[in-house]
């Protein structure tokens, strides 16, 4: 959980100064009530209350939420621009790699086909 609040934290700082998000699809004010809640949430569960726990898991979905859709509006303005979405704090996904398929062969053997 520190590294998804300290993760928040760092976009909503990166974004906030880049011209192109002046308006978030999630605001910065909502965002970082956001993080502060889960925050919170995270530091009064450490004890192991099972409510603050459960809190703590509901506060996460909503910040997963806020993310995902800022993420995509990233993505839209970023328009597959690297340097702009690392800009934002948002890191590269992961592109699978390109698998070719050997070409078809046949080699006659000494076992006959069944």
């Amino acid at each position: 959980m520190p590294g998804k609040i300290a993760f928040g934290r760092t976009v909503v700082s990166k974004m906030s100064l880049i011209p192109l998000f002046a308006s978030p699809v999630v605001t910065y004010a909502v965002l970082k009530a956001i993080i502060d809640k889960l925050e919170g949430f995270y530091m009064s569960s450490r004890g192991g209350d099972h409510e603050q726990i459960a809190l703590m898991y509901q506060a996460e979905k909503e910040f997963d939420e806020a993310f995902r859709k800022l993420g995509n509006q990233v993505e839209q303005v970023a328009n597959g621009d690297p340097a702009i979405i690392l800009s934002t704090g948002f890191h590269l996904a992961k592109q699978p790699a390109h698998f070719e398929k050997p070409d078809f062969s046949v080699e006659a053997g000494d076992v006959p086909a069944q």
